[in-house]
């Protein structure tokens, strides 16, 4: 991810007329496979196949030399922890063989048995004390949404439902800015972070997100989720668009996915 993202700043400070790949898409083209009229012209394709794949299977290796070095460098004790989840990307990660860290969430006990409640003073005190040890190359954070969804208008209409509401957007946004404080942390000692949270979601208008997608170093990005393979219980495609921000140019853009209509979608209520 860092010799990428250095690559893309020199690009942007020294723009090059010709083209240059968005953000997110292969550098390597895909060629189309075509009709040979001689075995040994097929043969020859299959040497190139081959050939391509060694170079491939090489390259990807010197990146994850090159990531090891850097994560040495910073000194980091886990390729990837989580912050309002349960454990998700973490188990994901677990099973490619990444060394995961923590997944603080309500949900997920802590070690004498209390949940991971920010809303505590002792929690965040707990949690931050993790971050400084573990040091996680990667940090996701998926706080909770309910309380900043647009279905809540509807039970804003009311002064007894409004009052409800807001006390709940209250007690969430101690969560963000301890997210967003966490994020900083990463960003200041050279590591990364993803936050996620749905477009629509009026935890965007919050002043510690806005000064956080306002700074130089955050990268944002867009993805309807069918993209990444979201589905209901009933298998019909969920497009719920989300936005991402973090402070890689390359993870920006591997996230920037839109739907291009091809199937269509089930509203999730």
């Amino acid at each position: 991810f860092r010799s990428e993202d250095r690559k893309r700043r020199q690009d942007a400070a020294n723009p090059e007329p010709s083209s240059r790949p968005s953000p997110g898409f292969s550098r390597f083209k895909v060629v189309e496979s075509s009709e040979y009229d001689s075995e040994e012209e097929q043969q020859v394709d299959t040497t190139d196949e081959e050939d391509r794949r060694g170079k491939e299977a090489c390259r990807v290796i010197r990146v994850a030399e090159d990531m090891r070095t850097v994560q040495n460098f910073l000194g980091t004790k886990s390729d990837i922890a989580e912050a309002c989840s349960p454990p998700r990307m973490t188990a994901e990660g677990r099973s490619m063989g990444l060394r995961c860290g923590f997944a603080f969430d309500l949900s997920v006990p802590d070690v004498d048995g209390t949940n991971w409640d920010f809303s505590k003073r002792s929690c965040r005190q707990r949690a931050w004390k993790l971050l400084l040890e573990q040091r996680p190359y990667m940090l996701v954070g998926s706080p909770l949404c309910t309380p900043w969804s647009i279905i809540q208008n509807l039970n804003m209409m009311t002064p007894e439902g409004k009052k409800k509401v807001m006390e709940e957007r209250k007690k969430s946004a101690v969560h963000l800015r301890f997210c967003v404080a966490m994020y900083r942390e990463q960003h200041r000692h050279g590591r990364y972070f993803v936050h996620e949270h749905p477009q629509t979601s009026e935890a965007w208008k919050t002043s510690c997100m806005e000064d956080l997608v306002n700074e130089q170093w955050t990268y944002s990005a867009q993805a309807d989720m069918c993209q990444f393979g979201m589905k209901d219980k009933d298998g019909y495609h969920v497009r719920k668009t989300t936005r991402f921000i973090t402070n890689s140019a390359c993870i920006a853009g591997r996230l920037e996915k839109r739907c291009d209509g091809r199937h269509d979608h089930r509203p999730l209520v």
